[in-house]
């Protein structure tokens, strides 16, 4: 069962991340944090609310407990929030530094590989109302299947694994930045569209246009080339992999994370969100980071051991 600090702790990163995404619309040039930042604050707020009792009755020790719990928090996944605040104001930046779009050279390579445009070909072959729903559903998921895994190794206090997974997370994003301001493309549901029979995807509960789900809470939108949505949830699923025999329910994580990631994989060409090739794009990063991020972890480590001495 979850402790009660555990509870309010899900809480508060569900609160961050299903309320915060809205606030993150582009309109009228206002923007809010996003969804780590709001998670941040939501999770530093907790450690209050986990000992309100206490506070309550004047106890001293509660109110320390609650302020040393909340600066823990804040203090571990401040970079993450940072970072996220950061990609969230790229927008003008994407423009500013390249104008053209590499969707030609991208297109071309998805065309070299399956002799067809793979979402004209699944809009003849594949769509259906049921299906397109449980894409966008499935779409929506990418961020919280890590979110949870780094919740669990934050409640556990393993700072390894969580210094591990953050990190990664962080290069993920990092790649993410440089090759969006470098790599510029918009994707098939633009680059496409007069090429699509049905231009709009529509499912049974998402009637409107459904590749436009997140269209509002886009804070990049020339962000196709490597696919982060294939990234993070790749990271997910190779962690709920790796960590598979010490977390809660043991295999059960791996064996509820793999439809969804790959659900979440195959939504990103059935929306027109992403060519094939970015798929190909966030794997190889997968591969280049789960690589990394131990060794940096390792590498922090040391120095500050050596710091220490």
């Amino acid at each position: 069962m979850f402790s009660r600090r555990t509870f309010l702790s899900l809480t508060g990163v569900a609160a961050g991340l299903s309320v915060s995404p809205v606030s993150a619309q582009r309109r009228g040039g206002g923007e809010s944090a996003g969804p780590l930042p709001s998670s941040l604050a939501a999770l530093t707020s907790m450690a209050f609310f986990a000992r309100l009792p206490a506070i309550a009755r004047g106890e001293r020790s509660g109110l320390r407990a609650a302020a040393s719990e909340g600066a823990r928090a804040f203090h571990q996944w401040l970079p993450f929030s940072l970072c996220a605040l950061i990609y969230e104001n790229l927008h003008d930046l994407t423009n500013l530094i390249r104008h053209d779009t590499f969707d030609d050279s991208l297109m071309a390579l998805d065309h070299r590989i399956f002799g067809v445009q793979p979402t004209v070909w699944l809009e003849a072959h594949v769509v259906t109302p049921l299906l397109t729903d449980w894409m966008v559903i499935s779409y929506g998921l990418y961020f919280f299947l890590p979110a949870a895994l780094l919740l669990v190794a934050y409640r556990r206090e393993d700072e390894t694994r969580f210094r591990t997974l953050s990190v990664a997370l962080l290069l993920v994003f990092l790649a993410g930045f440089l090759s969006y301001v470098s790599i510029p493309a918009i994707g098939p549901r633009y680059w496409l569209r007069d090429r699509y029979l049905v231009p709009v995807l529509r499912g049974r509960f998402f009637a409107s246009d459904a590749s436009q789900v997140f269209g509002a809470l886009e804070a990049v939108q020339r962000d196709c080339f490597p696919s982060l949505h294939t990234a993070l949830s790749g990271l997910a699923l190779f962690y709920a992999f790796a960590w598979r025999r010490t977390l809660p329910g043991r295999g059960l994580w791996f064996a509820v994370y793999l439809p969804l990631v790959l659900s979440i994989w195959a939504s990103t060409i059935y929306l027109r969100q992403h060519w094939f090739v970015d798929v190909i794009g966030g794997w190889a990063l997968v591969a280049v980071v789960v690589t990394l991020a131990p060794a940096i972890v390792r590498l922090s480590a040391a120095l500050r051991r050596r710091v220490l001495d």
